[in-house]
């Protein structure tokens, strides 16, 4: 099996959710791990956003994990990694 050595995340933050938080259940990856994403979506104001899509996107095959923020902003999402590479969170209201 293949490391994934890269620990970092691009975060593209649209419009409305002002900043993101996020924590990540492992530090290092192998291909066919899950790791389970967690975090708050807020606004300008650092009040947290219910209903905002979160998508991690999977840049080299464009396999994608989604779900939406709930009460607080918080959510919480599981990613199998089939494959080294880069990954993208988006989050858009």
């Amino acid at each position: 099996m293949a490391n994934i050595t890269s620990n970092s995340i691009t975060i593209t933050v649209s419009d409305v959710p002002n900043s993101i938080t996020l924590t990540a259940s492992a530090t290092s990856v192998t291909v066919g791990q899950t790791v389970t994403f967690s975090g708050t979506v807020l606004d300008p104001l650092g009040n947290g956003l219910s209903g905002v899509t979160v998508t991690l996107v999977d840049s080299t095959t464009g396999t994608t994990s989604t779900t939406k923020s709930g009460s607080g902003g918080a959510f919480s999402f599981n990613v199998t990694f089939n494959s080294a590479g880069t990954y993208t969170l988006y989050a858009e209201a």
